[in-house]
């Protein structure tokens, strides 16, 4: 263990720590399976204020959607769990002490980002249909509290650590040479010394607990991304990974990010937090000054000539859904660009009918394009694992989806297939699906210009079934 490091997590753990320090560990020290709704309000009632923030919390149409009014510790605790009850009161008291500090504009941005991270990576984790999403919370909550300390008690170091923390993502070697230990490692010091052991195990990324971590790990990500504003080249990148670890359709990841971002909005706004550390909305720029992405279309032209091809499926695709549409037309497009643009030896589309709910074929490309989508018609059908990945709305590419790596080559002609469900809300009205016979995988950039075509098709049948007036039904 690094002395310098010991020595500073003792002198913080000597000094008169701010409310939110002392409440964290007395309520994220207290075992799942001990914590009460007594053993909760004996923590937070002697503070009103944190007990108010708390209260404004659970009434949020976030955690209250059913909007029964909570006017105590206790009654929130048999409305919204234990569990809960016990997160909020850890979120109110981490966001509300900064005023009286030397350098509160800096943990306020700090405070700000954990608090953003942390309902992304809840929001991916049920998303990913982990357990203990509550765990995933507090572990990203808290993964700054190094940092939120050092800006309470900066020891002299403040001033040159603002200077050069100044557009630095990652500072640990900077924070090293100052400090002699970096503050992502004061951190797990402090998790670990107050027995906080399961946001610990999961910062550190202990084998059983990876794909949680990679969770936290990517809401952070997002988080910092999107404070350069939602159409920055980082934000794209990022969304492309979660659709990734989601194995989701873009539509309904962005979805969610969204609403995230909403909820952390408005409960930044409840305990004062500066809107210049809020995550910006999507037609709002950036507070600080960030480099302009370009457009998807302006990087598509800049490459080679085969994304100039792609490029021109989606133009064409563009103009067709400004007119009047014809769904059929958009469809056959859509499939002559998976088949033809991206070389797939077949391509396909099923629908499902808005009123009868049987699957039939909709266009198709390609010798073996027809049998392979009765087989998976035939999949979807009955119980088995590619049927239920597809109703569960997640994306079949095996690079994404070990549920169907190596359990599909039959059906596809090899691993190299992507099937992409087609949803309005949680509806499937229908799947695009193509491949390549006998190759090992498809390539990421091939992937990403395959979902931009799917997600062209699915607007195109979204404005048919309006027409028609079926959208929502």
């Amino acid at each position: 263990m690094n002395e310098q490091l010991q020595q500073w997590g003792a002198r913080l753990n000597s000094e008169n720590l701010p409310g939110f320090a002392l409440t964290v560990q007395k309520l994220g020290a207290l075992p799942d399976d001990e914590a009460s709704a007594d053993a909760i309000a004996e923590v937070v009632q002697p503070d009103a204020a944190m007990t108010v923030r708390i209260l404004r919390l659970a009434n949020s149409a976030y955690h209250n959607p059913s909007r029964r009014k909570i006017d105590s510790i206790q009654y929130a605790c048999v409305v919204l769990g234990v569990k809960v009850v016990r997160n909020l009161a850890i979120t109110a008291a981490s966001l509300g002490q900064y005023h009286e500090q030397d350098f509160g504009q800096a943990l306020q941005r700090e405070l700000a980002l954990s608090f953003h991270a942390a309902m992304e990576a809840q929001t991916l984790a049920r998303l990913q249909g982990l357990q203990h999403d509550d765990n995933i919370y507090i572990a990203a909550l808290l993964s700054r509290l190094g940092h939120w300390l050092f800006w309470c008690f900066p020891y002299g170091f403040g001033e040159t650590l603002a200077a050069h923390h100044s557009g630095l993502t990652d500072a640990s070697l900077i924070e090293r040479e100052l400090l002699g230990f970096s503050l992502d490692e004061l951190t797990l010091w402090l998790l670990h010394d107050w027995g906080l052991d399961n946001a610990h195990k999961l910062l550190v990324g202990e084998k059983h607990v990876q794909q949680e971590h990679t969770t936290i790990c990517e809401a952070f990500a997002l988080a910092r991304s999107l404070r350069n504003g939602w159409q920055h080249r980082s934000v794209t990148e990022q969304t492309r990974k979660l659709v990734s670890l989601c194995r989701l359709p873009r539509a309904d990841v962005a979805i969610a990010v969204h609403q995230c971002v909403v909820e952390t909005r408005k409960a930044l706004k409840q305990v004062d937090i500066a809107c210049d550390y809020w995550p910006p909305l999507e037609n709002e720029k950036p507070h600080s000054q960030v480099e302009d992405a370009l457009p998807l279309l302006q990087q598509a032209l800049a490459r080679d000539l085969q994304l100039h091809k792609q490029a021109r499926h989606l133009r064409q695709l563009t103009h067709m859904l400004c007119s009047k549409i014809d769904v059929a037309r958009c469809l056959r497009t859509v499939v002559t660009g998976v088949h033809r643009t991206l070389a797939f030896d077949y391509a396909f589309v099923i629908l499902v009918h808005p009123k009868k709910h049987h699957l039939h074929i909709a266009s198709f490309e390609g010798e073996q394009a027809e049998p392979i989508a009765k087989g998976v018609i035939a999949a979807i059908e009955r119980e088995g694992t590619l049927g239920t990945e597809l109703k569960a709305g997640r994306i079949c590419w095996p690079t994404i989806n070990p549920h169907v790596q190596g359990r599909c080559a039959d059906l596809f002609g090899g691993d190299a297939f992507c099937v992409f469900p087609l949803r309005l809300g949680s509806r499937a009205v229908g799947y695009v699906g193509g491949g390549k016979l006998n190759e090992q995988a498809l390539n990421e950039e091939t992937f990403e210009t395959f979902c931009h075509l799917c997600d062209h098709a699915l607007l195109a049948i979204k404005l048919s079934l309006m027409e028609q007036g079926l959208a929502h039904h």
